[in-house]
Parts: structure tokens; C-alpha cells; sequence
């Protein structure tokens, strides 16, 4: 079961500070030869000296270690996100045609929602530029077929950043459909007027940009720099 979020850290943090026998002695001996300088001059401090080695590696195993199950936490938050999102498709479709101005309103907030999870989980390091962006722009059919189901099959896939990267694809096109639907409901009027421009706009702009997060690179965290020392 995962832990996420700041119940990871805590968990992972609340195990309290470790006890110097609880470190392999080789591994310190091995970690710190300024340990073997100091007892060569004075074998009195050697030990004393060991175990505080000992006890920053370990407290910076756990930081780590509570940072990575912060960001998986914040992965699986954008994951389920999307997922809501294409529920919320499956009723939004159908107002495309009965209320075009309702539904490019609404596929523009949820364009927002969409380009904000995908970006969540690139920061948080996920490699949504996996899946290859063949088929990407194509929009499915505005019917009652179960927008899930785009969902359940990239579920399937072994990568999950590949799963999502398609789950976030596949909710980007049914609302590029539904924008696409909008338009249509307005394009044979007199007065040439499309009260639904401005949203649609808005919600291509945010579908654009998710579209080149996911189209990038394989995403490849920025070195963090040397690794932290809590000894002075």
C-alpha cells in the first residue's frame, strides 16, 4: 500500500533518532577514514566519533527517503485527478450540443485542472514524455462510450508514468472534442458572434501546454548537488 504525502515523512521521520549500534560498524569504518586518522593521535575519540558519522549517514538516508515518498504521494494526487476529470468528461460531452457556452466554460476549467495535474507530476518527477505522442491529437467520437475506458487500458500498461501520460492524452482529446463541438453549435450564426471564443480559447492554450510537457523529454531531475552533511 502506498504512503503518501506528509503521512510518508512522518512515519518515516517518527522513528526516532537511531542508536549508534544500530549502524553497521564496517560500513562507517569503511564510509569515514578520517575515523582511522583520529585513532591513530587518540583511540579515546575514535569511537565517539565513528557512531556521530554513523548517525548523520542515517538521518540523511531517512530525509531522502521521506523526500522521495513526499513526491510519489503528490505523483498518485495527479493520477487520481485526471482520473476525475474524464468522469466529469463523460457528462460534460453531452452538453456540447444542448449548451455550448455551459460546456466550453466548463472544458476550459477543466483544461486548467488537466494542465495543473500534469505538471504536478512532472515536478514531482514522473517521465511523462514516456508515451509517444503518435495519435495524441486525435479526438475520440463525442458519444456515450465510457471515457474511462481510455483510463482502464493505460492503467494496464507496466510503465506508470506511460499510464498516465495516456490517461492525460486521452482526457485532452475528448475535450478537444467538446471545444470542437462548441464551435459548431456557432458557426452557422447570422451575426457571426461565438460567445464560446474566449473560453475555447483559454482551454486550447492550457491544452497546448500540457501537450508540450508531455511531448518533452524524458524527464531527468536536476542534480541536487553534493550530497547533505549534518557534521561540521
Amino acid at each position: 500500500m502506498l504512503v503518501t504525502g506528509r503521512a510518508a515523512a512522518s512515519a518515516l521521520l517518527s522513528t526516532g533518532t537511531p542508536k549508534p549500534s544500530s549502524a553497521p560498524p564496517g560500513r562507517r569504518a569503511a564510509a569515514h577514514p578520517l575515523v582511522d586518522v583520529v585513532r591513530a593521535r587518540d583511540p579515546s575519540r575514535a569511537a565517539a566519533l565513528e557512531d556521530g558519522f554513523a548517525l548523520g549517514e542515517q538521518a540523511v538516508d531517512q530525509l531522502d527517503a521521506a523526500r522521495e515518498a513526499m513526491k510519489e504521494g503528490r505523483k498518485e494526487a495527479a493520477r487520481q485527478k485526471v482520473e476525475r476529470l474524464k468522469a466529469q468528461l463523460q457528462a460534460l460531452h453531452l452538453l456540447a450540443t444542448t449548451d455550448p457556452e455551459a460546456a466550453a466554460r466548463e472544458a476550459a476549467r477543466l483544461a486548467r485542472q488537466l494542465a495543473s495535474a500534469v505538471r504536478a507530476y512532472v515536478q514531482s518527477g514522473g517521465q511523462a514524455g514516456a508515451v509517444s505522442g503518435a495519435g495524441a491529437g486525435a479526438a475520440p467520437p463525442l458519444t456515450g462510450t465510457d471515457s474511462r475506458a481510455g483510463g482502464s487500458a493505460g492503467s494496464s500498461l507496466a510503465d506508470p508514468d506511460a499510464a498516465f501520460a495516456a490517461a492525460a492524452r486521452d482526457a485532452m482529446a475528448r475535450l478537444k472534442a467538446i471545444l470542437e463541438a462548441a464551435r459548431a453549435a456557432h458557426a452557422d450564426r447570422e451575426d457571426g458572434r461565438d460567445p464560446t471564443a474566449t473560453d475555447r480559447r483559454d482551454a486550447s492554450r492550457r491544452l497546448a501546454g500540457a501537450e508540450a510537457t508531455l511531448a518533452g523529454p524524458r524527464f531527468a531531475p536536476a542534480s541536487a548537488g553534493p550530497r547533505l552533511s549534518l557534521l561540521v
